[in-house]
């Protein structure tokens, strides 16, 4: 299928529902500024390339976006996306949490219509990671995504790798792991 036509597409979703929030108090800023890292510092480019086995350059470096392409063989990786998204408090967070869950089930509608795929691949689960946990591994979909949705506290990660060449890989596991050790 056209994978390379629906990259940007994916990207702009994402980017979009996953964006910048307005705020209205001071105290979400000051918890970005003063103890949520930079996405890209939280994610290196050392910890995606130990975790896909190949070369990777930032596309995008901003403070709670950062993405990652494979600059290797292009069907193995093409994408790595982490997005931070800070909260108020932990009310807001959870209701964020479960906003972004829903979000997702109306994205595999769409791609299900759009593509005529099946893209509705069962949740896996991960233990012992953040206070809630969103995981989905081996979509049939063209895109081939591997997502988490981690919330730890009042700060929601979501990380997204597109077309990987693996169903599941253990590699990304790992990543989200180690990732949300470092919030």
């Amino acid at each position: 299928m056209k994978k390379n036509t629906l990259i940007p597409f994916t990207l702009v979703l994402l980017l979009t529902a996953c964006g910048d929030k307005p705020t209205d108090t001071a105290s979400t800023a000051a918890l970005t500024a003063k103890t949520l890292p930079a996405a890209c510092q939280l994610v290196t480019t050392t910890d995606v390339q130990a975790a896909f086995g190949q070369a990777v350059a930032a596309m995008a470096d901003e403070k709670e976006t950062c993405i990652y392409n494979g600059t290797g063989d292009p069907g193995a990786f093409i994408l790595l996306t982490t997005i931070l998204t800070p909260n108020r408090d932990v009310t807001e967070a959870a209701d964020t949490f479960q906003m972004m869950l829903k979000m997702q089930g109306g994205m595999n509608e769409m791609f299900n219509a759009t593509l005529n795929a099946n893209n509705a691949a069962p949740n896996q689960q991960l233990t012992g990671i953040g206070d809630e946990v969103w995981f989905k591994a081996g979509n049939n979909n063209p895109l081939e995504m591997t997502q988490a949705i981690v919330r730890k506290g009042t700060v929601i990660l979501g990380l997204t790798a597109t077309g990987m060449d693996k169903k599941y890989s253990p590699q990304f596991e790992d990543l989200v792991r180690k990732t949300v050790d470092k919030l």
